[in-house]
């Protein structure tokens, strides 16, 4: 009598599919599915649209744990190339390649005492050192041999400065009073050239600034801003000189008080409604409070 053969096995799509479903909502991939492969390829021909909703979920399980496992090893380091601390503080996350696809995007841990090193540390030459210097010993403050808002007279980035001045001590010692003396002669010419009695070249950040710090704070808004704006228009019109603002601030300020007239109660209806004009308050209401 012979011997029987294997018997023939008996698929469960039902249940292998169900069992695929839950290893990959799992989180894990096709690689460790405990269905086997022969079922698998059961399944691929008799569900092939599932299947493809398999593949993509398998693929994107796996480029997710190869991004977590890259992230925990990345974290886990404690000492940058050069010996820094990688702290929370000393550190930030960056996006350094994307790719369009399998991998996704990668991220990188960035020391910042080492990003700030290399931003401060610059190459400089000993040429431009020198136009530096004799630019500082001409009167040029550091913003006009630095910035790239005066390109008259820069000769140097300020990087390269800052970096050569690290380097030598004497030097950032024999830069920094010229400096500092060039940039109060150039504040004092600047106050000059505002005077109405000079020749007026006016630079408004200047005028503004200095009467918001004479005008009250305490005021209304816009009491105050009629008075910051009178002593603007009357500095530039060369009425009223800049080292004269604090003591002619009362004289502005009656002429806001004839603005608002009211200041803790609600203006009379008979009141004329605009500075230039006979027209009453009253006339201009066009809903009362009863409605």
């Amino acid at each position: 009598m012979r011997k029987p053969g294997r018997v023939a096995s008996v698929p469960d799509h039902d249940g292998n599919a169900a069992k695929i479903d839950a290893h990959l909502l799992a989180g894990e991939t096709l690689r460790t599915c405990p269905v086997t492969g022969h079922f698998r390829e059961m399944l691929k021909a008799d569900r092939p649209a599932w299947w493809l909703t398999v593949l993509k979920r398998s693929a994107a399980n796996r480029a997710a744990k190869l991004i977590k496992s890259s992230r925990e090893r990345m974290m886990a380091r404690t000492i940058c190339a050069n010996g820094h601390l990688l702290t929370p503080e000393n550190t930030t996350i960056k996006v350094v390649r994307i790719r369009h696809g399998k991998r996704g995007r990668w991220l990188a841990r960035q020391c910042l005492a080492c990003r700030y090193q290399s931003m401060k540390k610059s190459s400089y030459t000993a040429e431009d050192v020198k136009a530096a210097i004799q630019g500082a010993q001409a009167g040029f403050t550091m913003a006009q041999l630095t910035s790239y808002r005066h390109p008259n007279t820069r000769v140097i980035r300020q990087n390269q400065l800052m970096t050569a001045m690290q380097d030598k001590p004497k030097l950032a010692s024999a830069l920094r009073p010229l400096f500092a003396r060039n940039r109060i002669t150039n504040h004092k010419i600047q106050m000059q050239r505002l005077s109405p009695r000079g020749i007026f070249a006016p630079s408004s950040d200047v005028i503004l600034r200095s009467v918001e710090a004479v005008v009250p704070q305490g005021l209304t808004y816009h009491q105050r801003q009629e008075i910051i704006g009178e002593m603007v228009f009357a500095v530039m019109e060369g009425r009223l000189d800049l080292n004269d603002l604090r003591i002619r601030y009362p004289e502005f300020a009656r002429g806001a008080d004839r603005m608002f007239p009211t200041k803790y109660a609600p203006p009379s209806l008979d009141a004329p409604a605009f500075r230039d004009g006979a027209s009453p308050l009253i006339e201009t209401i066009t809903r009362g409070l009863w409605t």
